[in-house]
């Protein structure tokens, strides 16, 4: 029988600007959507052989909150983490993420920060962004946006971008549109 993923679901206080910082040494899927709410909504769900030696950890801080993920096997660790949160539409969020994809949708930033592999997609997001990804694709759609986006590997499809937002890739094609 199918192990059914471990879920953990929990609710904090985040006013309007405040900061969303995003370290997790397990890497995994990110998914953000703005909300008009003063909370953040999270729901990690933590899969694969290892899930019962992941550890996610919320630290409040006074700038905002910090969700750090790590596995009690360092070097090799079998768990897929998923992250989906619901975010205060003006939020400064930071990423640093052994990898998976980043999804933002709908939220006015700045974005900092970088996945180690794994594809990005921006939607409605306003405001500064400086993203990277170690191998993916990056969409950046509808969005009013300064910075840069840049992969190691893979296209980067820049459509409908108000602002000076420049893409970059080592390998693959660069589209404005």
């Amino acid at each position: 029988s199918a192990r059914q993923p471990d879920v953990i679901e929990k609710t904090f206080p985040l006013k309007m600007g405040g900061r969303l910082t995003l370290d997790l040494d397990t890497g995994g899927r990110i998914d953000i959507v703005g909300w008009a709410k003063e909370e953040i909504a999270v729901t990690a769900e933590i899969d694969g052989d290892d899930a019962e030696d992941v550890n996610v950890e919320f630290d409040e801080t006074g700038r905002g909150l910090r969700i750090h993920s790590s596995c009690d096997y360092r070097w090799h660790c079998d768990a897929d983490v998923r992250l989906t949160l619901k975010v205060p539409e003006r939020c400064d969020v930071s990423i640093d993420s052994k990898g998976g994809s980043v999804d933002i949708e709908g939220v006015a930033g700045p974005f900092t920060g970088k996945t180690m592999g794994g594809s990005i997609e921006l939607l409605r997001v306003k405001g500064k962004v400086d993203l990277e990804t170690m191998g993916g694709s990056i969409d950046v759609v509808d969005c009013e946006a300064d910075g840069k986006v840049q992969t190691m590997g893979g296209s980067v499809r820049i459509e409908n971008v108000k602002g000076n937002l420049k893409g970059s890739t080592m390998g693959g094609s660069v589209t404005y549109n």
